[in-house]
């Protein structure tokens, strides 16, 4: 399997489209990395990783315990998604050790840690404080933060959790709501019924991204945007247009996603 991903990019060249009549570059060696657009870029990430996963997994007891089902538990060490990992460990001794994982692997596979995007999170039941301890991750330590950012989404200590992403997403979709309704809703020329799908497939995306994990209470900034779109379509009342369009308040929505995280979860088609 090797030599055969390796023939692909024997010799391999490329050139530059320098647009109109400019024509291209000559062909140059591709050295590193692969092609633009590659679908082998992912697999052999994944490969690559993987044994990091595996080498964490190794050590027993430094994982944090998540229950799996009515009497059983499981000990989950980290979340991995492409490029992103973050540790989960019950003490920072426990996290001390991954860190440790972490740099040796890095070391014998010669790739660096980014430690500008790094950041130390404590989630204490009762203060929120985090631990004095500094931890060093290839030499250098890491802050502990109150808020980080993972997968877009802001993970919180203290306060009111995700009003910070609620706020970043609340903008997104305001600007996104604003370019669709110069589509012709405001004017009417539109039918209802693309209007309502091009708020379902462009707009309320923006809010409902990662809405299953998002805490179930009202959002009322949300749902006066959501009122504001159905009121370019028709002058009708609004509790009218929000039953006609089968629009629901996006606390409702949230907790819908949530049932059908579940259904999935569980192996049933919802």
């Amino acid at each position: 399997m090797y030599r055969a991903i390796e023939s692909l990019y024997t010799g391999a060249a490329s050139t530059i489209s320098l647009g109109c009549k400019l024509g291209h570059t000559d062909f140059f060696p591709i050295e590193t990395g692969v092609r633009q657009g590659c679908i082998l870029s992912p697999w052999l990430y994944a490969l690559f990783i993987n044994d990091l996963a595996k080498t964490i997994k190794k050590e027993t007891g430094t994982g944090v315990q998540i229950q799996t089902g009515e009497d059983s538990w499981s000990e989950l060490h980290l979340l991995m998604y492409a490029d992103d990992i973050a540790l989960l460990a019950h003490s920072p001794l426990a996290l001390q050790r991954q860190l440790d994982i972490v740099a040796s692997y890095s070391r014998q596979w010669r790739f660096e840690v980014n430690h500008s995007k790094s950041g130390l999170m404590s989630f204490h039941p009762r203060t929120n404080t985090h631990p004095d301890p500094q931890l060093p991750l290839a030499g250098q330590a890491i802050p502990w933060v109150s808020s980080y950012k993972y997968l877009g989404v802001d993970i919180e200590v203290g306060g009111r959790p995700f009003s910070a992403y609620r706020k970043r997403a609340l903008t997104r979709t305001h600007r996104a709501a604003m370019a669709i309704s110069a589509l012709g809703m405001y004017s009417g020329k539109s039918p209802v019924s693309i209007d309502v799908q091009m708020y379902k497939s462009l707009v309320r995306p923006l809010m409902e991204y990662a809405g299953e994990i998002v805490p179930l209470r009202p959002w009322k900034e949300a749902d006066q945007l959501q009122r504001l779109m159905g009121q370019c379509w028709t002058r009708t009342p609004t509790a009218a247009i929000m039953s006609e369009l089968g629009l629901m308040s996006m606390e409702a929505r949230y907790q819908q996603l949530r049932l059908i995280l579940g259904s999935l979860a569980h192996g049933n088609e919802c």
